[in-house]
């Protein structure tokens, strides 16, 4: 229906009345934005204000204009009547929700998802983690030129495209021209302001970086991933799910160590070198300081908290060369496979050539050829993505044509603890005779003895079958009394030896004591200076 054959009701009902007796809602345009749509719908009825638009798609004049995750839209899908149009399609074709999903626990997911259907709008960029990102959004709605002319000429009208609106989205990911800044200022001037293109773009409207064609391509491809991501219809995954597959990509490029610690600063070296510093300033993802918390650090670390996509766009290009790739090989189910509400998923079933499977199998058995005495965790290291593609691909067989698990044989010879006993108590004696002060003293406890001895967790776990070493260890402990004292002894024989008065200060000061010493320390201070008065 064209909007001339349209036949206005009765206007002396409520104006928001009008607009479902009218049965009219825009046709939504592939990659449109909510906030466009209602811009044009605006337009479209000829409302006076922002205000009676408002009214009549979600009951109340006092709801914000939303550019990336509205609310309320179950209340707007009931009011505009049309059983295709649902809150869920809504969010997945028409907000930036499905973007930040695959990157949100599932729970979390489901939550926002909620509020983006109730009229309860509070905390969902907190809870997505934008309110504490260190990359911030566009200053301005923006748009391709190409694009804008492109919608004119199939559609009689411009709309805000969503994927243009994406922070670190600075080129057109379908025609590789730089983005234009429009005149809609970022956040919105108006809080109820739908602003259609058609008042807000200029012929000669500034792009938003300089011209810099030198990594325009990086820029672009990164756009295109960016695409690719807001369109795959993946689901949210449970918490640190992709730094689980990060790190196994790092120990097969050496950038991880087998226990599964990541080489932070070689990893930031090659990311560097990967990645101009001119790029990742542009789309606001420096790594200032390797020293730092940086995003880096922060994805490939164990984490309570989510990030924006874009940090996991740059680091899955560096390690799989592609977000498609990276999804396709990891094998992650959509959203449809995946349980609402729950963390099991669906296996997705993938069809796999018989031949390529035997060329692999193949592979697996030369290489047990070539190094017949390594384990399997060996071989793993060795060729990790064959293992991995049977692994997930061919695990039946893969477990009956691997090396078998070696197993230990456990050894009979009984340690004779008597001979040991006092093999100890001798090295535990001479520790003890050639305790050594000249550098600093050391107070003699269980720790700092035991520290000394080469086998020394032998005392610590086994303490009742090393008897005679125990007893004597207990009976060279000092007390801090004990050990204050003989700090005393050890500063005047040094006196003494250099012929200086002895006084209590200097005791004090060289021995390292305070004032607040016990009165059989202070008595003992009093007799070496009385000592050394009759001397």
């Amino acid at each position: 229906m064209k909007l001339s054959e349209f036949v206005y009701p009765d206007t002396s009902l409520p104006v928001w009345e009008r607009i479902e007796m009218l049965g009219y809602f825009p046709l939504l345009y592939k990659d449109e934005l909510l906030y466009s749509t209602i811009s044009r719908l605006h337009i479209h009825t000829g409302f006076a204000n922002y205000k009676t638009t408002i009214k009549c798609l979600f009951g109340k004049d006092s709801m914000r204009a939303t550019i990336d995750f509205p609310t309320n839209l179950d209340v707007l899908t009931k009011n505009i009547s049309f059983k295709t149009i649902t809150s869920d399609k809504l969010i997945d074709e028409h907000t930036m929700f499905p973007l930040y999903q695959p990157f949100l626990p599932i729970d979390r997911a489901n939550d926002i998802k909620d509020k983006m259907k109730t009229k309860n709008n509070g905390s969902i960029h907190a809870k997505i983690g934008l309110s504490a990102s260190r990359i911030s959004p566009h200053t301005h709605l923006l748009f391709c030129q190409s694009c804008y002319d492109e919608d004119f000429e199939k559609c009689g009208e411009a709309y805000w495209h969503r994927i243009h609106q994406v922070p670190g989205v600075l080129v057109c990911p379908h025609h590789g021209c730089f983005l234009k800044k429009s005149g809609v200022k970022l956040p919105l001037v108006s809080y109820i302001a739908y602003i259609a293109p058609y008042y807000a773009v200029e012929r000669g409207s500034s792009y938003v970086i300089e011209s810099c064609l030198e990594i325009r391509d990086s820029l672009y491809l990164i756009a295109k991933d960016l695409d690719w991501l807001m369109n795959a219809n993946l689901s949210a995954k449970p918490m640190n799910y992709y730094r689980e597959l990060y790190v196994d990509c790092l120990k097969h490029k050496k950038l991880a160590l087998p226990t599964r610690r990541v080489r932070q600063k070689a990893l930031i070296k090659a990311i560097r070198s990967f990645y101009s510093a001119e790029l990742l300033n542009m789309i606001g993802c420096d790594i200032l300081d390797e020293n730092e918390s940086n995003w880096v650090k922060e994805l490939t670390r164990k984490n309570r908290k989510t990030f924006h996509p874009l940090y996991h766009v740059l680091l899955i290009r560096f390690l799989f060369g592609s977000v498609m790739k990276f999804f396709e090989e990891t094998n992650l189910p959509s959203k449809k496979d995946t349980i609402k509400g729950s963390s099991k998923t669906q296996p997705k079933k993938s069809v796999v050539n018989s031949d390529t499977v035997k060329n692999k199998r193949t592979d697996w058995l030369k290489l047990q050829e070539v190094y017949p005495l390594y384990t399997r965790k060996e071989l793993r290291k060795v060729a990790g993505n064959l293992y991995m593609w049977l692994y997930r691909n061919d695990k039946e067989w893969l477990q009956l044509n691997s090396p078998t698990r070696k197993t230990t044989i456990p050894s009979y010879n009984r340690v004779n603890w008597g001979e040991r006993d006092k093999a100890m108590l001798e090295e535990v004696k001479q520790i003890c005779l050639e305790w050594n002060d000249s550098v600093k003293p050391v107070r003699k406890s269980i720790h700092s003895i035991i520290k000394r001895v080469k086998r020394g967790y032998l005392l610590v776990n086994y303490p009742d079958k090393l008897p005679l070493t125990n007893a004597f260890l207990m009976s060279q402990i000092e007390t801090v009394e004990e050990f204050q004292i003989r700090r005393i002894k050890n500063v005047t024989e040094e006196l003494r030896k250099e012929n200086q008065i002895i006084s209590e200060w200097q005791i004090y000061r060289k021995a390292g004591l305070r004032s607040t010493v016990t009165e059989k320390v202070r008595q003992f201070i009093t007799y070496e200076v009385n000592i050394g008065v009759r001397r």
